[in-house]
């Protein structure tokens, strides 16, 4: 009795162990550990990353942004390469980023274009025009100036 006891327990831990990682498997990293593809907010989040450079220094280390999963050319957003360190701008609309022959990616920041811009100062309105005051020799209708045909006091009512 004693055996099955023990079991039960180990067993219903296990479960709840796992239960709780499952919690946090899903959450996206900011750590491209090794070569691979990853998709962009399910494995990985998007944002700035950087690599310091290839694994193997005869070759360079690319990243590489992807549209699709179909292996063609035209799935190529755009890719980074080089010796030394390497930045990608992994942006929320790709599909996915491939990395080869790179040491790990770390998240350095968010996408730039992810910030709103700076909003453009309000040009100052128009002085609007004085229409309290009669209207002798000239009138202003929208931007162009008519002469006028008599005085006329803008209160309603015209001048006789």
């Amino acid at each position: 009795m004693r055996t099955h006891t023990t079991t039960l327990a180990v067993s219903v831990l296990a479960a709840a162990v796992t239960v709780g990682a499952a919690g946090t498997a899903n959450a996206a990293a900011t750590t491209i550990p090794v070569d691979s593809t990853y998709i962009v907010g399910v494995d990985i989040e998007p944002g700035l990353y950087a690599s310091p450079g290839p694994i193997d220094g005869d070759v360079n280390c690319w990243g590489t942004r992807l549209a699709g999963f179909s292996g063609e050319t035209d799935d190529v957003i755009a890719y980074a390469y080089g010796h030394g360190r390497v930045v990608v701008d992994i942006k929320p609309t790709d599909a996915a980023f491939e990395s080869w022959n790179c040491l790990p990616w770390n998240r350095i920041g968010d996408s730039p274009s992810a910030a709103p811009a700076p909003a453009a100062p309000a040009a100052p309105a128009p002085a609007a025009p004085d229409l309290t005051v009669p209207l002798i020799g000239s009138a202003v209708v929208g931007s162009a100036v008519l002469p006028a045909v008599g005085a006329l006091l803008l209160t309603g009512s015209a001048a006789a």
